[in-house]
């Protein structure tokens, strides 16, 4: 390999490994935000914790025919409008229920509530 090869490459290599660290100090800083929020909120929100492919799987699930959108039922919210609910107390063996196990969602909360997790219900 040429000596310009050779110094692309690794020049290409420390940009990934700057990124990586730069990442790696963000998720520090996020993580402690995160567990500020949780305490003192009871929920976070956590942004790009899923892909957008991923989002758009979960959006389709919601909205195909058979899926959570035909079970929703209204109720009144008090200020005249209907708000639309689905609940169910079991992860099933589609997009949502993976969603419920997934590595990324069953281990942040774990971290969030310091000790395993059991699934009790999804609204």
């Amino acid at each position: 390999m040429s000596y310009k090869r050779r110094a692309a490459a690794a020049a290409t290599a420390l940009a990934a490994l700057a990124a990586v660290a730069a990442r790696a100090t963000a998720w520090h800083f996020r993580r402690r935000t995160l567990q500020r929020d949780f305490a003192r909120d009871g929920y976070v929100i956590v942004r790009g914790l899923l892909t957008a492919e991923e989002v758009a799987r979960v959006n389709a699930s919601c909205s195909a025919e058979g899926g959570v959108a035909s079970h929703a039922y209204g109720r009144d919210d008090g200020l005249g409008r209907r708000t639309r609910l689905s609940l169910w107390n079991h992860p099933g063996n589609d997009v949502l229920g993976a969603l419920a196990r997934i590595p990324r969602t069953r281990g942040l909360m774990e971290w969030l509530l310091g000790g395993e997790v059991y699934h009790y219900h999804s609204k």
